[in-house]
């Protein structure tokens, strides 16, 4: 989804004891001594002013379900959805979109539209200032860079695109962040704009809702994740080079969880292209959705951030892909192969994945392949067919790997 959102940014930075709360016009000042100050933390001009509008909380559920739905259109939620639940990241009864809808509602107070060129605040919701000043980033990123074109360059590959949205909600955290914390302009408007978020009620809208663990992962991970990644950049000295990723995007989460694999030798993936996925239809089996989970999807699959075996086991992540199939009795089925940086990381994952495919309880192997750098899982398929599915996987991985 191209929205860049204003989402959990309100403990971003401690605003002073605050003054009394802006009016209309000083929003518009607001905005204009902000982007002077955005501009100049950042080195880049912006090259017009940044329109600002308000919209009421049911217009924005209705605009953020449109957006949705014109980058996921339906057939595209539900190969997800399945994805999601066939490898046990959604239970069998949840909805996909509407589960996403909702979190994106609770979670936005405003958000930056790079097709609209501008930045929307939903009236009636907490915004703090330090989410003006992120979104003026965006605003910044978009007319120097556009961000539209990053994001729809991205699209086919989930994980790749979780990186560039990282990239870009990673350096609006951060100058957000610096720029809010130290005495000047953005500093003493934040504080302002905080009083008015402090005395806007949150319209009814239920906070701290349970929601599958997955998604809150997709949505926190371009924040927490991306500004760890853009902090590493800018104590590396390299604020100056971070035009020069913009241009050149990182490519895999795994560039974004250690930040100096995107960077000047960048660990490029080993994903094998989607036409190493088997043709099943012979056998009764429809490929529903074939792409790469990453190394935060692997993660997430073994446990979780919070489980440190889940991460010490996707590290050294080099590439993967995935396909998940309808049997002829619309039963899941999912073939998975993956290419390791070296044979130890290789058994590491297969152990993991062994692990986790005994706790699922279905019929399932992980198995590697001689060299110990390429694993593959399969899932869901007959004996004899699994062995054939794993075969053309490791071979298929095996060539990309040999390039």
């Amino acid at each position: 989804m191209k929205l860049l959102l204003a989402a959990g940014l309100a403990a971003a930075c401690a605003a002073a004891a605050p003054p009394a709360a802006p009016t209309e016009a000083e929003y518009a000042q607001a905005v204009g001594e902000l982007s002077r100050a955005v501009s100049e933390a950042r080195g880049l001009a912006f090259t017009s002013a940044v329109p600002v509008g308000v919209m009421e909380a049911p217009r924005a559920r209705e605009f953020l379900e449109r957006k949705l739905r014109e980058d996921y259109p339906p057939e595209a939620i539900l190969a997800e959805q399945a994805a999601y639940r066939a490898f046990g990241l959604l239970g069998p009864d949840d909805d996909l979109e509407r589960l996403f809808l909702d979190l994106l509602v609770e979670q936005a107070s405003g958000f930056y539209d790079p097709d609209e060129k501008r930045l929307f605040l939903v009236h009636g919701v907490a915004f703090p200032g330090v989410s003006l000043v992120h979104e003026l980033v965006h605003a910044l990123q978009d007319q120097n860079f556009g961000l539209g074109g990053l994001l729809d360059r991205a699209v086919g590959n989930d994980d790749r695109l979780r990186a560039v949205q990282a990239m870009i909600e990673g350096e609006a955290m951060r100058l957000s962040g610096a720029l809010t914390a130290r005495d000047g302009p953005a500093a003493r408007w934040a504080a302002r704009l905080d009083s008015l978020a402090a005395s806007r009620p949150r319209s009814g809208r239920a906070a701290g809702r349970p929601y599958p663990s997955i998604l809150r992962s997709e949505l926190s991970f371009p924040y927490v994740e991306g500004r760890a990644w853009a902090e590493a950049v800018n104590a590396a000295g390299r604020v100056s080079a971070m035009d020069e990723l913009f241009r050149k995007p990182p490519d895999s989460t795994e560039q974004i969880l250690h930040p100096s694999r995107s960077w000047p030798a960048r660990d490029t993936p080993s994903s094998p292209p989607p036409s190493a996925l088997p043709d099943l239809g012979g056998f009764g089996y429809r490929l529903i959705k074939g792409n790469t989970w990453g190394e935060f999807g692997v993660i997430e699959i073994l446990g979780g951030d919070g489980d440190q075996s889940a991460v010490a086991a996707a590290a050294g992540w080099d590439g993967d892909l995935y396909g998940v199939y309808a049997g002829p009795e619309g039963a899941a089925a999912l073939a998975w192969v993956s290419v390791w940086d070296s044979a130890a990381d290789g058994e590491e994952f297969r152990a993991a994945a062994a692990a986790w495919l005994g706790r699922r309880g279905r019929r399932g192997a992980a198995s590697l392949h001689p060299s110990g750098r390429l694993a593959a899982v399969v899932e869901g398929f007959d004996p004899d067919l699994s062995r054939r599915v794993e075969a053309a996987l490791l071979r298929s991985a095996l060539d990309e790997a040999s390039r």
